[in-house]
């Protein structure tokens, strides 16, 4: 990943069906740190970090001083020649900052047992960079 970082952002339906019950200033606030890490700004005001006790890697990138969004890097290619490589952010849930342990261990999200598998192969692939954010 370069200076022109960008990544795709898929959100889970049941972080979508929470957010549309959520207040409006909430709602900005997520929609400004998803534009953040989706141009590659996960320094300053967004604090990305990688959770421990997880096999594969399990970000947390600060929404407000209480709350947290829970997510994972993928990487896929384009359906279209010359099938170039796209990163992904998948978003998997929003907690209390207090609470980012307590929801990483019970898995809330079915989907997210991925994460727990033993791997079988392992192929190296360059973790994201964390730039600076600028103003935004």
């Amino acid at each position: 990943m370069g200076a022109s970082d960008f990544y795709k952002i898929l959100i889970h339906h049941r972080l979508m069906a929470m957010m549309r019950d959520k207040a409006a200033p909430l709602q900005a606030e997520l929609q400004k740190t998803l534009e953040r890490l989706q141009f590659g700004y996960w320094a300053g005001g967004t604090r990305v970090k990688i959770l421990r006790g997880v096999r594969k890697p399990v970000y947390e990138a600060r929404v407000t001083r209480a709350i947290r969004l829970l997510f994972t890097v993928a990487q896929g290619h384009e359906s279209v020649p010359p099938h170039a490589t796209e990163w992904y952010i998948l978003a998997w849930d929003m907690v209390e900052h207090d609470d980012i342990n307590r929801a990483r261990r019970m898995n809330i999200q079915p989907e997210t047992g991925f994460l727990d598998f033993e791997e079988l192969v392992e192929v190296a692939i360059e973790e994201p960079t964390l730039k600076s954010a600028t103003r935004m």
